[in-house]
């Protein structure tokens, strides 16, 4: 997998590079009896992967997505806590996996905020538009305003738009949510 990275890496004019370890179908990316020695071994893995997006340029950035909980993320083999102190990532994008295909106005993220606080890692909060009932596909403007307000509201540094590409096309309350959003200001006065 690093071979991977470092590819593209090295062939393509990219800004950075998200590894999304928050979807692992297998429950935890060790045994569960080696877990806590998984932990070092992948935090030496993403201190290898931090050092190869900067080599070439400094101004690259290493986002990793990961559970919003930080024991959820360590019951993973993860360890975010240890990435922020070591300062091996850049931005640690926030999801709940329980509600990973919907909509969450709900997700904490102030102990991930917390333990970003003093550092220069930022901490993003994934938010999606979807709703799946039997009478809305999407979120209405009040809904992403909701969860994007209660997102801003805890201290983070920026949103995560996952999967909002399969909106298209796109039309004008898309970009009127895309417009409003990164304002916390202009959504507290609306609905």
């Amino acid at each position: 997998r690093f071979a991977l990275i470092e590819e593209t890496l090295k062939n393509y004019p990219i800004d950075g590079c998200e590894l999304n370890l928050n979807h692992y179908a297998g429950g935890s990316f060790f045994h569960p009896d080696r877990i806590e020695a998984g932990r070092a071994i992948l935090t030496d893995w993403i201190g290898r992967i931090y050092r190869a997006v900067k080599q070439s340029d400094p101004e690259r950035e290493l986002a990793l997505r990961i559970p919003t909980s930080i024991e959820g993320a360590r019951s993973l083999g993860l360890d975010p806590q240890t990435w922020i102190r070591e300062g091996i990532a850049d931005i640690l994008v926030a999801e709940n996996f329980a509600a990973s295909s919907l909509i969450d106005s709900t997700a904490d993220f102030r102990p991930l905020v917390s333990a970003a606080r003093d550092s220069e890692c930022r901490i993003h909060g994934v938010i999606r538009n979807n709703v799946d009932t039997d009478r809305l596909g999407t979120a209405p403007i009040e809904m992403i305003r909701a969860a994007a307000s209660n997102y801003w509201a805890q201290g983070i540094d920026g949103l995560n738009l996952v999967h909002w590409a399969g909106n298209w096309p796109y039309d004008s309350s898309f970009y009127e949510q895309l417009r409003e959003l990164p304002h916390p200001d202009v959504m507290a006065t609306k609905d």
